[in-house]
């Protein structure tokens, strides 16, 4: 399993990546052609990463602690996995409309797709911190 240092510099380097993505969503280019190109560049170059991210908290067994840590967060747990699956299908999707040219909706549509699929990700991570500090305080107490 990772340490608690992997985990926080895992989380780092993704966050910098998405904030590099939002940021290229939120100004638009006069060449919109090559604005979408650098968005579907910053997508292909994130998925892999972002992926690998949601497998390695998969196989960790990461979930399967949380919901052992009390039947509160069963429900919890399976949220956070069922979200990995909701955001890998729309990031994929993403990434396959920006390589279509016109990109469906129009280039600034899509921009604003990607700005929607970045929230429900730092909703997720959130969520997600909000978990472990919760069953990371619950199996201390129990420990007392």
């Amino acid at each position: 399993m990772p340490t608690r240092a992997d985990f926080l510099a895992e989380h780092r380097e993704l966050q910098a990546a998405l904030d590099a993505l939002r940021v290229l969503a939120a100004r638009p280019s006069r060449d919109e052609r090559a604005w979408v190109v650098d968005l579907a560049g910053a997508l292909r170059d994130l998925l892999p990463r972002l992926f690998a991210h949601f497998a390695s908290e998969e196989r960790s067994g990461l979930f399967e602690e949380i919901g052992e840590r009390g039947p509160e967060n069963l429900s919890a747990a399976r949220r956070l996995r069922e979200d990995h699956e909701h955001l890998r299908f729309r990031l994929e999707r993403l990434h396959e409309d920006a390589l279509a040219w016109p990109v469906p909706g129009g280039p600034r549509a899509f921009a604003a797709r990607v700005r929607e699929v970045l929230d429900a990700l730092v909703e997720h991570e959130a969520f997600e911190n909000e978990v472990l500090v919760r069953s990371l305080d619950a199996s201390l107490a129990a420990a007392d």
